[in-house]
């Protein structure tokens, strides 16, 4: 069965980017060790600002080299419908 992460606090950030970089961080470390750990990863990839600044931050991380991407499944993911082409569209940030 697989294992839930059961942690949960609350985090403030100072502002938008600030929120995008420490979970770009938490998102990177975490799939380090899973993949260390010879565990799968399920990511959600999500449109919108926030979504896009943490993907873009991850993709800047120093560690992503790190992870085992092979171990990451790539989901796309939204609560809206965007029209081909438009900026919050999840297909243009990833």
């Amino acid at each position: 069965m697989a294992q839930l992460w059961t942690e949960k606090r609350v985090v403030i950030s100072a502002g938008a980017e600030t929120l995008a970089s420490d979970v770009a961080e938490r998102l990177i470390v975490r799939l380090i060790r899973r993949s260390l750990a010879g565990k799968t990863s399920h990511l959600v990839l999500t449109g919108g600002n926030i979504g896009t600044a943490v993907l873009r931050a991850a993709g800047a991380h120093p560690r992503r080299a790190e992870v085992d991407w092979s171990t990451v499944h790539l989901w796309w993911g939204d609560e809206r419908f965007r029209p081909a082409g438009h900026p919050e569209r999840n297909d243009v940030g990833a």
